[in-house]
């Protein structure tokens, strides 16, 4: 008997494997992304370090990407994962729901545009605050070190918008992006000529991260 994964789950042992990555490495946030790794055995003093400089991958699961205009887009109706074009060129997105990367498979989405061979940009809200009764997700340095040695560019973006939750009264719901800022840095990536490290170090730089 065969077994077979689907795809949906291939994408999240992905996602796991990134986790694993991310956690096994220390930032050195003055000049380099997610360089240098330090291993410890637990039974043993010594420790072992080395440079992580690039991910080396082949991507297996191929889905077709919905595409958008930039001219109309609105952020809070588009997909996971998505193309997006200006008239000249175009960019692959995945929009994040929160920055904890164990609560909606990010990378997941992450994932479905590793096959574009042009600008990949993952779009992650610094802070979600779902409420007092709620949780508090914070975007991490090591997402942020990951995503720069996987080649995706990163839009630090913000909630301008929720609702009441209709259950509980000390929670809020349905977060909106605010779509002008996001237009606005989506605008930013097509113009930029620099290595996408660089923007995202100047972008983290500039939100004191």
């Amino acid at each position: 008997m065969k077994l077979f994964a689907g795809n949906n789950l291939l994408k999240r042992l992905f996602g796991s494997l990134c986790v694993l990555c991310a956690l096994a490495g220390n930032l050195l946030p003055q000049n380099k992304l997610f360089t240098r790794s330090a291993f410890i055995s637990v039974n043993q003093s010594e420790e072992i370090s080395g440079d992580i400089t690039k991910i080396n991958y082949k991507q297996f699961v191929n889905d077709n990407l919905p595409e958008s205009k930039l001219e109309n887009f609105e952020i809070n109706k588009a997909e996971g994962s998505f193309l997006i074009t200006n008239g000249k060129q175009r960019i692959a997105v995945s929009r994040w729901i929160s920055p904890k990367r164990t609560r909606s498979y990010p990378y997941e989405r992450v994932y479905d545009t590793l096959a574009h061979s042009g600008v990949k940009v993952a779009i992650i809200p610094v802070v979600k605050d779902e409420g007092l009764g709620g949780e508090r997700d914070f975007l991490q340095w090591d997402t942020v070190s990951l995503l720069s040695l996987l080649d995706v560019r990163i839009i630090l973006a913000y909630y301008s918008e929720a609702g009441k939750n209709a259950k509980r009264a000390d929670r809020i719901t349905a977060q909106k992006f605010d779509n002008n800022y996001i237009t606005s840095r989506l605008n930013e990536v097509f113009n930029f000529k620099g290595a996408g490290m660089e923007r995202t170090r100047s972008q983290t730089i500039k939100s004191h991260l």
